[in-house]
């Protein structure tokens, strides 16, 4: 399929623009080929032009000669500004083509050493290569140079989130990892960020959230040439230090962390040349940032001059640490360390992110002094509102995703008929032509937004128009489409995992009948025997309680036997389990949802700490177990048939989530066990109380055996002898940052949104569909709902053919 463009307003800025112009009418875009789009064309055209003026600005009469450049660096000498400046430029034009000598220059630049004018020389050189940001805020920038080996978590990133659920107005500037395991960009992305956005977005975050990110890579284009030398080279070199100073915001403030001391001169005064207010250079024990460590050193940067002093982790109250204790890892772990922090967790990590925050929040004058900065991050760190802002900024990033405003840095180019000094006839025929172009996409597609307003100014902001989807990529719905034809995506939720095949042969056969032997002669008697023994024990502990404690006290030995019987199940699957995030504790207006594979999800949860559940009534041993012993817990059990039970369990479900010191009120909201592959539909109930949502993830691997019960096939007693008959239970367990409903989001969006989260967290599929349908034979008696899916899909596939 081909999407062809009939008129195409590109090469604004050349003298023979009528020309190129009427050459390139039809030109035509395959969606398929990514590795050169036609917009991506018509950026770097654009773009070109505006470098040839900026030039024209930036560079001398005299063209510099590259060559004399480097004599003079391996003479030792220093660059003026507007040398280092001309030779960066030079190097960003040529760079992809003679690496070698954009390497060179940053070598022996560090080995002579920078200087600010040249720091600054070179930033400004990027600067005129940069997209813009524009916000009416005077936005702060907590950054770091990187370079300083240590491995710690992402502390700036995590600092830039504390600082403005303080009230800062922070435009974060970063990118992936170059020399370390997890850059900002890497972290930030993990956290549920949209990473890519263009400047409406990141303005769109900071106006909604408080908070942006810009994306290196996307506000720098110029940075792909620099890219692959700095992972060439893998040392610190004058990039590390420009980076601080490129925050395409604009930022006025800013905390800086640097590598080294021997640069915190430097760095502050390249930040004064290149106009930053006021600027905190910061270096801490081996660090690029604030940390409990020690005593760290500060540069301020203010007025024109430079103050030094020291601050001192302990006179605002903040413990010593170790390097260890700041310690990071890969993106995944770095995001759950910052979750947990966000959420109120009180450890090393902590006290860096405030001690940071707060320092930055005196630099941007949201605070009197450091003392009263440290005292506000600490406070609503305390209070988990990070974590409010994090999702805040989760919500406004990806809805400007959605919104299209992404396709706005591709779509759009910022040049002004202006400052190409384009006659007034020619500017009259630019704006003819683009509102041809946008009267033929009207027409061509029909759900494309475009804002034809902004074309007929001098000021020509777009060369293309804004869409609310991606218009050339149909591949999910084809995806779809034939997943629709081939299989059915609701009984998939619902299918067990089969073995497979096993390639029988002489010499693999006994090592698999000893793994039988061992599973099932040796394994599953010990097994059965701690079980047993286990619920002896318990029975033991939860009737004494009843004997001999009354009241509260007695609640709490009844909640500690049901705790001892959950560890009890575990040893006797072997259970592996990891529990990433902090552990729940009673609080009123809290309740917490996980999805469900099994009714094992529960022993899972309680073995860790104790919940109460609400769940449905079953029979035998296991509806004993559920009306005699966990109703102590304030379980509440229903009856799927009976509309009347359901009714009194939704009342009692809200006086418990109210009460204070009742047991965390665990739910899961898909109400069956689905294969913890997928996540059907979360039911609004749990959504709908007015509590904040605590979601829990969990995800089983298979390697060993699969926790899926599927009820329809299996008693759960034979689901406890196939698991007691596996080598092991491994999963992972993650509780998740608080949630709180938005203003005007239904109950129903509230559930979807937790149910993605869950969902993106364990790596499982969202299914959107009602869990319970699963007990009908969804072919036989409601045909008409798989008819009206593929339906939809066919609707679909329609519209692009």
């Amino acid at each position: 399929m081909q999407i062809s463009i009939p008129h195409t307003p590109f090469c604004l800025g050349n003298p023979h623009y009528s020309g190129l112009l009427r050459q390139n009418r039809g030109v035509t875009y395959r969606p398929r080929n990514r590795s050169k789009t036609f917009i991506d064309s018509t950026w770097d055209h654009t773009q070109s032009q505006r470098r040839q003026k900026n030039r024209a600005v930036a560079c001398a009469a005299q063209p510099i000669v590259f060559r004399d450049i480097l004599e003079k660096l391996m003479d030792g000498k220093d660059l003026s500004e507007d040398e280092a400046r001309q030779s960066l430029y030079e190097l960003v034009q040529n760079g992809a083509e003679n690496p070698a000598q954009m390497a060179a220059f940053v070598v022996l630049l560090r080995a002579k050493g920078e200087t600010p004018e040249e720091i600054a020389g070179m930033a400004k050189a990027m600067d005129d290569l940069c997209l813009r940001v524009e916000t009416p805020y005077d936005v702060l920038d907590i950054v770091g140079t990187g370079g300083d080996g240590i491995g710690s978590v992402n502390i700036s990133t995590g600092a830039t989130v504390v600082a403005a659920a303080a009230g800062a107005k922070v435009a974060k500037h970063g990118s992936r990892s170059v020399s370390s395991l997890c850059g900002s960009g890497d972290v930030v992305e993990e956290l549920g960020v949209a990473l890519e956005l263009g400047p409406e977005g990141i303005a769109k975050c900071i106006e909604e959230a408080g908070l942006g990110f810009m994306f290196a890579p996307t506000f720098h284009p110029a940075m792909k040439v620099v890219r692959p030398v700095r992972s060439a080279l893998g040392v610190r070199t004058a990039f590390n230090m420009l980076g601080p100073l490129l925050n395409p915001a604009r930022a006025k403030y800013a905390l800086i962390g640097v590598y080294s001391t021997d640069i915190s001169d430097l760095m502050a005064n390249a930040a004064q040349l290149m106009g930053i207010e006021k600027a905190l250079v910061v270096h801490s024990m081996g660090l690029d940032e604030l940390t409990p460590m020690g005593p760290a050193t500060v540069v301020e940067a203010s007025s024109g001059t430079l103050r030094r002093y020291e601050i001192d982790p302990k006179d605002f109250g903040i413990p010593r640490c170790e390097v260890k204790d700041l310690a990071g890892g890969d993106a995944a772990l770095n995001a759950q360390i910052l979750r947990d922090v966000f959420g109120g967790s009180r450890n090393a990590v902590a006290d860096a992110l405030n001690l940071n925050a707060g320092v930055a929040l005196a630099a941007a004058r949201v605070a009197s002094d450091v003392k009263e900065g440290i005292a506000m991050a600490q406070e609503v760190q305390r209070q988990g509102r990070p974590a409010d802002t994090l999702q805040a900024w989760i919500a406004s990033s990806n809805a400007a995703q959605q919104q299209g405003l992404l396709k706005s840095l591709r779509f759009r180019s910022n040049v002004r008929l202006d400052d190409l000094d384009v006659d007034k006839t020619l500017e009259r025929e630019v704006s003819m032509e683009v509102d041809s172009l946008l009267d033929d996409a009207h027409q061509d597609m029909g759900d494309a937004e475009c804002t034809p307003g902004c074309y007929s100014s001098p000021s020509i902001m777009c060369v293309g128009f804004l869409l609310e989807s991606d218009v050339f990529d149909i591949s999910s719905t084809l995806n779809d489409g034939a997943a629709a034809v081939v299989d059915d995506s609701f009984l998939r939720c619902f299918k067990s995992s089969m073995d497979d095949p096993w390639n029988w042969n002489f010499y693999l056969f006994p090592l698999w009948l000893v793994g039988v032997v061992v599973r099932n002669c040796i394994l599953f008697p010990l097994r059965l025997v701690t079980l047993l023994l286990g619920f002896l024990i318990f029975f033991i502990l939860f009737h004494g309680a009843g004997l001999i404690f009354r009241g509260e006290r007695r609640a709490q030995a009844e909640r500690a036997a049901v705790h001892f019987l959950a560890q009890a199940f575990i040893v006797s699957w072997t259970g592996i389990i990891k529990y990433h995030g902090p552990r729940p504790v009673p609080k009123a207006g809290r309740v917490w949802v996980a999805n469900h594979t099994s009714m094992i999800d529960y022993a899972v949860l309680s073995a860790f700490t104790p919940f109460a559940a609400i769940m449905q009534l079953h029979k035998g041993w296991v509806g004993i177990m559920q009306k005699r012993y966990l109703s102590a817990l304030g379980c509440l059990w229903f009856n799927r048939t009976q509309t009347k039970d359901r009714a009194l369990v939704s009342q009692k479900m809200r006086d418990h989530v109210m009460s204070e010191n009742a047991t965390p009120l665990l739910i899961f909201p898909e109400g069956t066990c689905v294969n913890n592959e997928y996540c059907v539909m979360f039911k609004k109930g749990a959504f709908d109380l007015g509590a904040t949502v605590c979601p829990i993830a969990i995800k089983y691997n298979k390697i060993f055996v699969d926790a899926f019960w599927n009820s329809k096939r299996q008693s759960f007693s034979q689901h406890l002898f196939k698991i007691m008959r596996s080598w092991a239970l491994v999963a992972d367990v993650w509780f998740l940052e608080p949630q709180t409903k938005m203003e005007h989001e239904s109950a129903a969006d509230f559930a979807a949104r937790i149910q993605k989260l869950i969902a993106d967290r364990a790596r499982l599929k969202v299914a959107p569909w009602d869990g319970y349908l699963k007990y009908y034979n969804l072919a036989e008696k409601h045909p008409d709902m798989v008819e009206k899916q593929r339906k939809a899909y066919a609707d679909r596939l329609k519209k692009w053919v």
